[in-house]
């Protein structure tokens, strides 16, 4: 008698090699050519020009192609960042500046100190002048 062993039907899966997800075609003659199943839609990055093609079929078997054109720019992400970087800088003092708010801040306090000292010896004055 047989006995059951469950690795016997166990079948390993096949590593393949990662497909490109752009499909490359070289202008819309080839576009007008590539194969699309009823129902389906493709997406097809022209070679030559920077062109977008999306072709869909329906599931009557028409074709409608949608045609895109592409722009390359700089690195965005680092247009922002840098916008975002001098926005910060706005918002932050200088070493130099803050040394000279906290100066301007001693000097003040000081001023008022001395006042404060000024006006308590005044007080007293004339508390003694009064107790006469």
């Amino acid at each position: 008698m047989a006995t059951y062993n469950p690795m016997s039907y166990y079948q390993p899966q096949s590593i393949g090699i990662p497909q490109n997800p752009m499909t490359w075609v070289q202008g819309p003659q080839q576009v007008d050519t590539f194969p699309v199943q009823y129902g389906g839609t493709v997406v097809l990055w022209d070679k030559e020009q920077p062109i977008i093609y999306i072709k869909s079929v329906d599931n009557f078997g028409n074709t409608n192609v949608q045609i895109l054109d592409y722009t390359f720019r700089k690195n965005q992400a680092s247009t922002v960042q840098e916008t975002q970087t001098n926005e910060d800088e706005k918002n932050y003092v200088t070493k130099e500046d803050f040394n000279k708010f906290t100066e301007d801040l001693q000097k003040q306090l000081n001023e008022i100190m001395s006042n404060c000292s000024k006006n308590s010896q005044e007080i007293k004055i004339n508390r003694k002048f009064k107790e006469d």
